[in-house]
């Protein structure tokens, strides 16, 4: 493929998510077929994933000063869906499965095949919102140093830092930290070949996570997730039926799809 021709366009409108279903799978099928643009495509995932931590860390205190004039403590205002966010992150599993795939030859198993299309990070705030007295107990730094590990890929020293501020009893942040100590847990138990004791660590702490928490029923969809890494499919159903019900459950539609995906993968077995 000649440099021009590329399709860049093509491949901006699959990370923004504007390619009608149709399209997209025909471009991932271009993908896999041709080298060169799997690179480049590789190349644009990890940019379009660069560009959005730097705006997002330049731009976040002055994001909040604007909120917070718009939207006075108390207001009231309607959830949105970070749709553009949602299609980088579907593009990012594609590229797990297909780099697996080029690696070795084969297809990932398919609990992690299944993994992989229903997990996807979550953005989170790692500000704590309340400060400790000292410099070892200051909960501002601690989870500066966690998110610091965290965006470098070294989940163990996240979780270090992590269990450093849940120890402090301080300050209030623990439904938060044992959320996102729960998810850095998962990440260290997607890349092992036996991933039970990370899986355990994992649900451990999203348990942890107080069903009076905003965080409660995201807890609940991850910790349904981490049974599909050591196959407990139905550990993970029972979850997912209880997502389903929820009236106020976010995870509603995605417990309902990855149930569908289970059920077609027990009809074919």
């Amino acid at each position: 493929m000649e440099e021009n021709e590329i399709p860049y366009e093509l491949i901006d409108n699959y990370l923004s998510g504007k390619l009608p279903e149709k399209d997209a799978r025909e471009f991932e099928k271009r993908v896999e077929a041709d080298p060169e643009l799997y690179n480049e495509f590789q190349a644009h995932v990890k940019a379009e994933i660069a560009v959005r931590q730097a705006v997002r860390l330049e731009r976040k205190e002055e994001f909040k000063r604007e909120f917070d004039q718009l939207y006075p403590k108390g207001a009231k205002i309607r959830n949105f869906q970070p749709f553009v966010w949602v299609a980088v992150a579907a593009a990012i599993a594609f590229l797990v499965l297909l780099t697996y795939s080029l690696q070795n030859g084969t297809q990932l198993p398919a609990n992690k095949q299944l993994f992989a299309q229903h997990y996807s990070q979550p953005e989170i705030n790692w500000g704590s919102g309340q400060r400790a007295i000292g410099e070892k107990t200051n909960p501002d730094k601690i989870w500066a140093r966690a998110q610091t590990a965290y965006e470098q890929g070294n989940y163990d020293e996240a979780v270090k830092q992590l269990n450093l501020l849940i120890q402090d009893t301080t300050h209030e942040s623990h439904p938060k930290a044992y959320f996102t100590l729960g998810l850095m847990h998962l990440k260290l138990a997607e890349k092992m070949d036996e991933p039970a004791s990370s899986v355990a660590e994992a649900q451990k702490s999203f348990d942890l996570v107080s069903d009076t928490s905003i965080f409660f029923q995201e807890a609940k969809w991850y910790k349904a997730l981490s049974f599909l890494l050591i196959e407990d499919y139905e550990g993970c159903k029972a979850l997912l039926d209880e997502l389903k019900d929820a009236p106020t459950s976010s995870k509603r539609d995605a417990a309902k799809e990855l149930l569908e995906s289970l059920e077609k993968q027990e009809l074919s077995s």
